[in-house]
């Protein structure tokens, strides 16, 4: 499956990260690649926080008809994709029905890399930077239940 044959439906990708280049390069090549993909990026984790936890809050009694996926840093200054993870929780228990968060991190850190991938909530563990053939694979998650 391309990128191409999954445009046909509206998804929301979020990004959460605090490098704003990263934002500036990687969404243009995912709205290339996505083009009918509705891509929100923070560079403020505290910030998402909040909007996050308010907008899926209001779903709680609602299943998005495609599940949002939020692609998570994990080394941001204020708080680590960690404790963002951590809080979204505790704020929202009922977060794994809403959406998917799967880490996009430059880490290249075994615990880190392994911490993901066996942390229950988490739908994926990807490295930094975004390829066609990533976003491919990000783009399965709304798939699994």
């Amino acid at each position: 499956m391309t990128p191409a044959s999954l445009e046909k439906e509206q998804l929301r990708l979020y990004i959460i990260d605090d490098d704003e280049l990263f934002h500036i390069i990687h969404t243009r090549m995912l709205k290339m690649w996505l083009s009918d993909c509705q891509i929100i990026s923070f560079t403020d984790p505290v910030e998402a926080l909040h909007t996050l936890t308010e907008e899926f809050g209001s779903q709680r009694n609602s299943r998005p008809p495609i599940v949002p996926i939020v692609l998570l840093d994990i080394n941001m200054p204020c708080i680590s994709g960690w404790e963002w993870l951590e809080r979204f929780t505790f704020n929202l228990p009922e977060w794994p029905s809403l959406l998917k968060i799967a880490m996009l991190s430059s880490s290249v850190s075994p615990d880190d890399v392994q911490q993901a991938k066996s942390h229950p909530l988490l739908s994926g563990y990807f490295t930094k930077p975004l390829t066609q053939s990533l976003v491919e694979k990000i783009m399965h998650l709304k798939e699994k239940k």
